[in-house]
């Protein structure tokens, strides 16, 4: 057993003893014993889960999550000029949807055992059905409310200083996040939320929480960012020139050292 496993909060890395794994958070044997795996031939698994057909979305949509990849978006966007700030924009929409593209796909593997789901009386089909469907859509929610500020920038906006050049999307804070949430947030909720309520002290709750606690919506801030060329040999400390003796990047010499006193 794990010299700082404690069950009811999260451990930090001070309470982590020398030498062992740091872990945060651990859960009562107890609990998780009705969540224990079905120990059963890989062929028997199968057919137990191609009877429930939210069984069987879920293992797809799993499967399906394997070759769907989703970058991270680009939240910065610099104005050298209108049509560099035209162009940059244009990609992140492309991005965005693509990502809602591949989103809304595993949303329609999932929705496929949706009916089903209620006929689902495993705790732990339960539980990684519900949350499964709450992440594809809490994802959707908000890339799509994203795309709707890029699409917003698109069309134009002027920064409250004129001195500032660069726009930066931001999540909201919890405190701030009062946007129309909309229909596939809600439903999102929805899901994350019975996860919380019916499959306490579990990594799955634990997990809908965090999706829960984290904000949808999305802010423009306006920035300044400092698009002054830079020399050779400017940096840090303004130095860096070829008369100080420093090794200098690309140049392939080493630096020379001074001839020990003999």
């Amino acid at each position: 057993m794990h010299p700082n496993r404690i069950v009811d909060r999260e451990v930090t890395r001070g309470e982590t003893a020398a030498f062992t794994a740091h872990l945060k958070h651990f859960f009562d044997p107890h609990v998780m014993h009705r969540y224990r795996p079905e120990y059963v031939s890989r062929s028997q698994y199968l057919r137990q889960a191609q009877a429930n057909p939210s069984r069987a979305a879920l293992l797809a949509a799993a499967n399906q999550s394997r070759n769907t990849s989703i970058e991270s978006p680009r939240l910065r966007f610099v104005r050298r000029d209108q049509a560099s700030l035209a162009s940059v924009l244009a990609e992140a929409r492309k991005d965005a949807a693509q990502a809602q593209s591949h989103l809304l796909d595993l949303y329609a593997t999932l929705r496929a055992g949706e009916a089903a789901r209620d006929r689902e009386s495993t705790p732990r089909w339960q539980a990684g059905y519900d949350l499964a469907m709450g992440q594809v859509l809490i994802a959707l929610a908000r890339i799509q409310a994203r795309a709707a500020l890029l699409a917003q920038a698109t069309g134009g906006m002027s920064f409250t200083n004129p001195r500032n050049n660069t726009w930066v999307l931001e999540p909201m804070t919890r405190e701030t996040d009062d946007l129309p949430s909309g229909e596939v947030a809600e439903k999102a909720k929805r899901y994350l939320q019975r996860v919380v309520d019916q499959h306490p002290d579990t990594p799955w709750a634990l997990i809908a929480r965090h999706e829960l606690q984290a904000p949808v919506g999305w802010r423009w801030l306006e920035e300044f960012t400092d698009l002054t060329p830079r020399g050779p040999g400017a940096g840090a400390g303004g130095g860096g020139g070829a008369g100080d003796g420093r090794h200098r990047r690309g140049d392939s010499r080493p630096p020379k050292r001074p001839v020990p006193k003999l």
